[in-house]
């Protein structure tokens, strides 16, 4: 018989029910023999170094094609052959904001403000009194929240040169009290992510306003949980779903599945990009990165998650940018910018089946071959050095025997075959498949024969 291959993140809490996902592997619609495939991510190459003592990518943002980023305690810029240019010093830890208006880079840390002149390669702090976390640009202005519990929904604006503030100059969200947290922009509205409630705010020669009526009943997990691409925004809500907004609205498109896996954490990040058919989201905790991919949940007509790794933990990426060309991340611990790539693979790829079993009667059966179907023998691949592993549960997912090896073939090779033989008896099983090696991987499906 023919197992397909799953297509999503469906681990669930109780491992019985299901323990389905794919980790480095992204599931892709094919509409052939098999309506979905999996693929091997991108992997990351290195493009530039920032700092080399491992520090922390903390933010960046790109002026008129150009890359700026902070890393550790400096500003650099990158430039397109991956050049690093240091510049003044950056107080604090952890994430900063960074907006731009082709001019002046603002820089949040929730401590102090600066501002640094692209022109003249200047970093200034300006005049202020309240300082916040997150900084956003909207029609003509920089805009941050602030983070004081006792201003409920406030945040301040700056003049429209973008280098001048004024205490006075503050509006407040006030369809909900809650502690605003996040200034988004996107296609020129201003949204203030709370804690249980978001606003959209539009502009006037004065500053923001609100829109009427637009407003969202449920706010977001944490103050870098939100991220946008290709005409889409993407934030993990404080209620620990995934929403996608629509407009003034948002639909959730986690499973309870994802839910259960990421909680409402306030430490969560998210980035998103597009790649070859692919928009994803990236969705990170400190231990691990689900990503939802919402292109080809469209395609398959149901959502679609996988798991990205770095090293057996989260992903290395934090922040993501198309720029000279190239699709770039940040990388959250080593001070490296990367490029996202197909020409890299990642360090690990693996992928979990669901559960299946022989359903008629419930007999015990004998499982005699597994075979991987999959694309090989295109690649230059010595004979014997690239390998592919499979173990089996009998207890779903609780534990796995043995491991089993089986190698891949040399380039040409396109007939050959992956398989497992005498696997045992079963009633109920599922199988995991892992690769390690640096090469291509593509599956379609995977046969199983018994008696």
């Amino acid at each position: 018989m023919l197992i397909p291959v799953g297509f999503s993140y469906n681990s669930h809490p109780e491992r019985f029910v299901s323990v389905e996902n794919a980790i480095n592997m992204q599931p892709e619609y094919a509409g052939g023999r098999s309506a979905v495939i999996l693929r091997s991510c991108p992997g990351l190459s290195t493009f530039a170094t920032c700092d080399a003592n491992a520090t922390e990518g903390r933010g960046w943002v790109t002026v008129r094609g150009v890359l700026y980023c902070v890393v550790g305690r400096y500003l650099y810029k990158v430039a397109s052959d991956g050049a690093v240019t240091q510049y003044d010093r950056i107080d604090g830890s952890g994430i900063v904001g960074m907006s731009e208006n082709g001019e002046i880079i603002h820089i949040t840390t929730g401590n102090k403000d600066y501002l640094f002149d692209v022109n003249t390669e200047v970093l200034s702090t300006p005049t202020k009194t309240v300082f916040g976390y997150t900084s956003a640009y909207h029609n003509g202005r920089f805009v941050s929240e602030d983070p004081d519990a006792t201003d409920q929904g406030r945040f301040y604006y700056s003049g429209i040169d973008g280098t001048t503030w004024s205490d006075l100059d503050f509006a407040t969200a006030e369809q909900k009290t809650d502690d605003a947290i996040r200034v988004f922009t996107h296609k020129g509205v201003l949204v203030v992510f709370g804690t249980r409630s978001a606003e959209f705010w539009g502009s006037d020669a004065n500053g923001p306003i609100p829109i009427f009526s637009a407003y969202l009943n449920v706010g977001i997990a944490g103050r870098w949980a939100v991220a946008s691409a290709d005409e889409y925004v993407g934030f993990l809500a404080s209620d620990g779903s995934f929403r996608i907004l629509q407009g003034y609205n948002s639909q959730r498109v986690s499973t309870t599945a994802v839910e259960a896996a990421l909680t409402a954490d306030s430490s969560a990040e998210v980035l998103a990009y597009v790649e070859q058919g692919h928009t994803v989201f990236e969705i990170s905790t400190s231990t691990r990165t689900l990503c939802y991919d919402l292109t080809q949940s469209q395609l398959i007509g149901k959502p679609v998650w996988f798991e990205k790794q770095s090293n057996g933990g989260r992903h290395k990426a934090r922040f993501c940018v198309y720029v000279y060309g190239k699709l770039l991340t940040l990388s959250y611990n080593d001070g490296k910018v990367y490029e996202l790539t197909r020409s890299a693979y990642p360090d690990a790829r693996e992928f979990t089946l669901p559960h299946f079993a022989e359903d008629e009667n419930r007999r015990w059966g004998v499982l005699d071959e597994v075979e991987l179907i999959q694309r090989v023998g295109t690649a230059a691949i010595a004979h014997n050095t690239s390998q592919v592993m499979m173990r089996t549960s009998r207890d779903g997912g609780f534990t796995y025997g043995e491991e089993r090896w089986s190698n891949e073939e040399t380039l040409g090779q396109y007939d050959a075959r992956v398989r497992y033989l005498r696997l045992g008896r079963w009633r109920q099983i599922t199988m995991n498949f892992r690769k390690t090696d640096q090469t291509e991987w593509t599956v379609t499906g995977v046969h199983a024969r018994g008696r």
